[in-house]
């Protein structure tokens, strides 16, 4: 707990009826960053006032969400390496104490249970039954469609919690640990939905050359774990009246599969419940990965 005669002053200045000092107040607080968190959840708890308490909870929110931000950055500049860790931090906006390591032992137990009945000799499909074996019928996985789904079903932690997702968490809990078991696949946006791809075993990948549709064998829908053809999503295609150009089948890095989630997160906040707040706040989230742009970005916003 931070313990200075300039904190302790602005602390005493947060129930000011002026506006221009309270604000003044707020931007000076907004500088300690997140360790004075503490100070005020104890000056919270030991307020009367109902009007000074909404204050400083208000305020602790705008440090939370600037620190997330932050982390945001942070996990960017180190290349989003690890896809698990951007959900989470996707998460930390609903949850901000959650428990990283409840969830990667959960992600530890399904990866081992996996990569168990693995070996060199399955083809892709093979595989993609494999971990629907494991993921959807053993430990029991669920999904439903964007945007009919619950608040709880586009944060990470509680999909894993309650075992049910969306298509977008689905997808990238599904993908997360391709990566991690060398199974090549690829989270795909198409209209109204995610679908994961499957590529042949002999594809060289490499991220500066992403794979092409011709060398998808298969798909899967991340809400079942089902496979599909390339017929059936040719299928799918008209059924929105769409051409099924190449844009729809670049994989998503794993800084657009963050930036989608995040953008999916405030569609659900400002279409089902109403909250341009949170919506805006989840952008401003998006906005510290630099190259959100809805305008720009023609199939992130379908």
């Amino acid at each position: 707990m931070q313990d200075t005669k300039e904190l302790n002053a602005l602390l005493s200045l947060i129930d000011d009826p002026d506006s221009e000092v309270y604000e003044s107040v707020v931007g000076k607080l907004m500088a300690y960053g997140q360790p004075i968190i503490p100070n005020l959840e104890h000056l919270w708890e030991n307020q009367p006032d109902e009007n000074v308490q909404e204050r400083i909870q208000i305020i602790i929110r705008k440090l939370r969400l600037m620190e997330l931000g932050l982390e945001l950055k942070r996990w960017k500049a180190e290349g989003c390496t690890n896809l698990l860790d951007g959900a989470l931090l996707a998460a930390k906006y609903d949850q901000p104490d959650l428990c990283k390591e409840t969830f990667f032992e959960t992600i530890e137990t399904l990866k081992k249970n996996i990569w168990l009945e693995l070996n060199n000799f399955l083809t892709p499909l093979e595989q993609a039954k494999v971990l629907k074996k494991i993921i959807y019928d053993f430990f029991g996985l669920k999904g439903s469609l964007l945007p009919n789904c619950e608040e709880d079903e586009y944060f990470i932690q509680k999909v894993i919690e309650t075992k049910q997702g969306n298509t977008i968490t689905n997808g990238i809990l599904y993908h997360a640990l391709c990566q991690q078991l060398g199974i090549k696949t690829s989270l795909l946006h198409l209209p109204n939905t995610y679908m994961l791809a499957f590529y042949s075993t002999g594809l060289l990948y490499e991220p500066k050359y992403p794979p092409i549709r011709e060398a998808i064998q298969f798909y899967v829908e991340p809400g079942s774990g089902k496979p599909f053809s390339q017929y059936d999503v040719d299928i799918y295609f008209k059924r929105f009246r769409l051409e099924p150009t190449a844009d729809f089948f670049t994989p998503l890095t794993n800084e657009f599969c963050i930036l989608h989630l995040l953008y999916q997160t405030s569609k659900f906040y400002e279409r089902k419940k109403n909250d341009p707040v949170r919506a805006a706040e989840i952008i401003s989230l998006a906005d510290q990965l630099e190259y959100y742009n809805p305008a720009e970005e023609n199939n992130l916003s379908s």
